[in-house]
């Protein structure tokens, strides 16, 4: 931490955001080295100090000599693997309550159904699956983005890019500021 704090200087990304300010062992220990699925060299600097902020926040030389021994040796330390949260009736209880709530609200759910192409006409999406055809005035697509692309009858021979969704667990408590549950 010491020597990143001497020697880097010209900050250019994530990466030398966080070697600056808990050096390379730490920034290797702490899984940074990826950031949004993006080696942290990819991620501009201007957006790691905004999304990093914490680590500027808690980052001392005294803080790190106060930390356990554990977490300053160079071998990571063996942690079995831990689910933080699976329901007993598994992941369907809890997406069958937020989906009877959305269709109180007037959603509509199709399982199962393929679809077969996506077009936009007149300010409207069509959606074509093997059951029906479905009209709306707006489409979220949570799929890939190759099988958009597709539906929607681009070609293309540039893949775009996307990152893979990463779920976080977090605990609070407090007033959140809102009554909704979150899942």
């Amino acid at each position: 931490m010491l020597f990143a704090r001497v020697f880097r200087r010209r900050l250019q990304n994530a990466r030398d955001f966080a070697q600056f300010w808990i050096g390379a062992r730490l920034l290797h220990r702490s899984g940074l080295e990826r950031v949004y699925g993006l080696p942290a060299e990819k991620i501009d600097i201007r957006f790691a100090e905004k999304r990093m902020l914490w680590i500027k926040e808690h980052a001392s030389i005294r803080r790190y000599l106060s930390l356990p021994r554990s977490l300053k040796r160079s071998e990571p330390p063996s942690i079995p693997n831990k689910q933080l949260a699976h329901p007993r009736e598994g992941f369907t209880h809890l997406y069958q309550v937020a989906a009877q709530r959305l269709e109180r609200s007037g959603v509509t759910f199709r399982l199962g159904a393929k679809m077969l192409s996506l077009k936009k006409k007149d300010g409207l999406f069509f959606l074509d699956t093997d059951e029906r055809r479905v009209a709306a005035s707006g489409a979220i697509s949570t799929i890939p983005l190759e099988r958009v692309q597709e539906l929607c009858g681009i070609v293309s021979e540039e893949k775009l890019q996307s990152v893979t969704l990463i779920s976080l667990f977090f605990s609070f408590s407090g007033d959140r500021g809102f009554k909704d549950s979150v899942l």
